[in-house]
């Protein structure tokens, strides 16, 4: 098992209720994995549809681990580990 601190910033707070959470996950956690227990948790919300992967990466979230976009790396294939830190926020556009 494997400890990891979840962030959400910006408007995200508003769905989850929270800031931060910290969760135990097992060997071989992915962001897929991730994402599909963060929907079980606040699916309940509308909004929190942003969880959703269906295989595809959100366009409209972007999510950190230590503070590299999973992009750069495995993209929702990224394995978690011990310590990470993963942090989503929401795109924000502007013109």
């Amino acid at each position: 098992m494997h400890t990891i601190q979840v962030e959400f910033v910006s408007a995200l707070v508003i769905f989850t209720k929270e800031r931060k959470i910290e969760m135990d996950v097992p060997d071989g956690f992915t962001i897929t994995n991730l994402l599909d227990t963060l929907h079980s948790k606040y699916g309940k919300e509308e909004k929190a549809r942003i969880f959703e992967t269906k295989g595809n990466m959100s366009h409209v979230l972007v999510i950190l681990v230590n503070g590299i976009d999973i992009r750069r790396e495995e993209g929702l294939e990224t394995v978690l580990h011990d310590g990470d830190v993963v942090v989503f926020m929401p795109v924000i556009a502007g013109g």
